[in-house]
C-alpha cells in the first residue's frame, strides 16, 4: 500500500450492532456455489466431489455447521474506514425463515462495526487524519474477553473489546505506514510499520495511552503473529525475512530480542497469520506466492491446498477453524483502490463473497 495510504477461538457474544451492506455471491466454475462452509469432517476426496458437483444457486443449510460452531469474517474496509464483522450464514437463515431466495443471496448485514467516530477520549489521536486506510483487523482474547486488534496505514492503532467497544489501548504512530498489529498475552501491543521499517511493542498493559515501547528494526515490516509455543514468540514478517522475537521486560517496560531469522523464498513479505488447523504453521504471503512456514521445523513447507491458494499479491489469507475453508484477499483489477478488492476469494471448496462498494484490504475468518 502507498504511504498515503492469542488465544483460542471463543464464542462471540451479543452480536447486536447491525449495518446494511449489499453482498453478491458468485461461485467458481463447477462448485457448489453459495456454500459458506465445508463440514469439518471433509477430506480432500470429499472436497473434490464438491467441486465436481453442478453449480446450484442455493444458500448453505445452516445445519451444515452448527450455529454454535461457525466462523464469521472480520474485514478492514478502506471505503467506509471501518472494521466490519460479517456473518455469511445469515443469508441461509433469512432464506429458511421465508426471505426470498433472490433476496437472501443478494444481502448480507454486518453484525458489528467499529470506527473511532466521535469518541472524545480518542480525539487527541486525531483519528480524522490517522484512521485512514484501515490495514489490519483480527480477533484476539485478553483475560477471557474478546478484543479486536486493528490499525490504519496513517498511524492509528487500537485494541477494543468486543462487542462493547471499550478501548483497551490506542495510539497514533505517524509516518510509519502501519500494516499490522498484534495483542500479546500480558496486554501489550505490537505494531509493524512498513515505511519506517520497525516492529514496536508498546507498554499497553500499563495504561490505555502508554507510548513507551521497545523497537526492533525490520525493513518492510508488514506482518505480526504471536505464538504461545516455546515460552512465547512474536513472529514478524519483513520485506525479505521472517524473524522470531523474544519479548521480555526491563524496568517494567518491554524489550525485544531476535532469536531466529530465515530468508523468505521470494521477496515482498506481506501477510503473516496462523494456520488455524495446525498452529505450528503460519501463512506467509509475498509478492509472488502464498507459503506455509513450520515454526517447529524452522522451514517453509508444502501444503495440500497450494494449487488453489498460491498466487501473487495476496494481501491476507486465513483458514476457517471449523471447516478448513481458506479465504484470500487480493487487489481487484479495475477497482478504484488499486490495492483493495470488493471480493473475498474462497478455496477448498472454491467460491467468492463480494461486498459491492467496499474496499477490502484484509479479511480473516474468526470463530464464533
Amino acid at each position: 500500500m502507498p504511504v498515503s495510504s492469542c488465544g483460542p477461538p471463543t464464542r462471540r457474544t451479543a452480536l447486536r450492532t447491525a449495518a446494511s451492506a449489499l453482498l453478491t455471491v458468485a461461485a467458481a466454475p463447477a462448485t457448489s456455489a453459495a456454500s459458506a462452509a465445508l463440514p469439518a469432517s471433509a477430506t480432500p476426496a470429499a472436497s473434490a466431489t464438491a467441486r465436481a458437483a453442478p453449480s446450484v444457486p442455493v444458500p448453505p443449510d445452516p445445519a451444515a455447521v452448527s450455529p454454535a460452531k461457525r466462523s464469521l469474517i472480520i474485514a478492514a474496509d478502506q471505503a467506509t474506514s471501518r472494521v466490519l464483522l460479517l456473518d455469511p450464514a445469515t443469508r441461509a437463515a433469512r432464506h429458511k425463515e421465508g426471505t426470498s431466495l433472490l433476496a437472501a443471496l443478494a444481502t448480507l448485514s454486518p453484525v458489528w462495526t467499529w470506527a473511532p467516530g466521535a469518541d472524545a477520549a480518542l480525539a487527541p489521536l486525531r483519528p480524522d487524519l490517522t484512521w485512514r486506510n484501515v490495514s489490519e483487523a483480527k480477533f484476539r482474547v485478553l483475560r477471557g474477553q474478546d478484543h479486536v486488534v486493528m490499525c490504519a496505514s496513517e498511524g492509528f492503532a487500537a485494541v477494543v473489546a468486543h462487542p462493547g467497544g471499550a478501548v483497551h489501548w490506542a495510539a497514533a504512530v505517524p509516518r510509519a505506514n502501519l500494516h499490522s498489529a498484534e495483542l500479546l498475552p500480558n496486554g501489550d501491543v505490537a505494531v509493524a510499520g512498513s515505511t519506517a521499517g520497525f516492529v514496536r511493542v508498546y507498554a499497553a498493559s500499563a495504561g490505555p495511552r502508554r507510548t513507551e515501547h521497545a523497537e526492533y528494526r525490520l525493513p518492510g515490516a508488514h506482518g505480526l503473529r504471536w505464538q504461545d509455543a516455546a515460552g512465547g514468540r512474536l513472529w514478524a514478517l519483513g520485506r525479505d525475512r521472517l524473524v522470531a522475537l523474544s519479548v521480555g521486560t526491563a524496568a517494567g517496560l518491554p524489550t525485544l530480542t531476535e532469536v531466529f531469522a530465515v530468508p523468505l523464498p521470494d521477496p515482498g513479505g506481506h501477510d503473516l497469520a496462523t494456520v488455524i488447523r495446525d498452529k505450528d504453521r503460519m501463512w506467509v504471503t509475498t509478492g509472488k506466492h502464498v507459503h506455509q512456514f513450520s515454526a517447529g521445523r524452522g522451514a517453509f513447507v508444502p501444503y495440500d491446498q497450494a494449487p488453489e491458494v498460491d498466487r501473487p499479491q495476496v494481501k491476507s489469507v486465513s483458514d476457517d477453524p471449523y471447516t478448513g475453508r481458506i479465504l484470500t484477499v487480493s487487489p481487484q483489477a479495475g477497482h478504484v483502490c488499486t490495492w483493495c478488492s470488493s471480493t473475498i476469494s474462497l478455496a477448498a471448496p472454491g467460491g467468492t463473497e463480494t461486498l459491492p462498494g467496499s474496499s477490502l484490504y484484509k479479511a480473516r475468518f474468526t470463530a464464533v
